[in-house]
Formats: C-alpha cells, sequence, structure tokens
C-alpha cells in the first residue's frame, strides 16, 4: 500500500492535493484506497 501510504505522509504531496481538493483531501484519499484494498470484497456473494 505504498501509494496510500504516500497520500497519507508525503508533505509535498499533501500540500499539492490539499491546496487543490481542500484541507485533509489527500488523508482522506489515502484511508479510502487504504481501506479499498484491505477489506475483503463482499461483492457477488
Amino acid at each position: 500500500m505504498d501509494i496510500a501510504k504516500e497520500y497519507q505522509e508525503n508533505e509535498k504531496l499533501i500540500a499539492a492535493l490539499d491546496s487543490v481538493y481542500g484541507s485533509g483531501s489527500a488523508k482522506y484519499l489515502g484511508e479510502a484506497i487504504e481501506s479499498f484494498y484491505t477489506t475483503p470484497s463482499k461483492m457477488g456473494q
């Protein structure tokens, strides 16, 4: 989950994303990516 970690910890990336999408958006995106790839899928059940 390297990209999820980057969205949450890389200060330059955080500043760039937050300046475009609003404060806290980089952290939110990082958490969403991490959740998407670590939560078991319930599709097809």
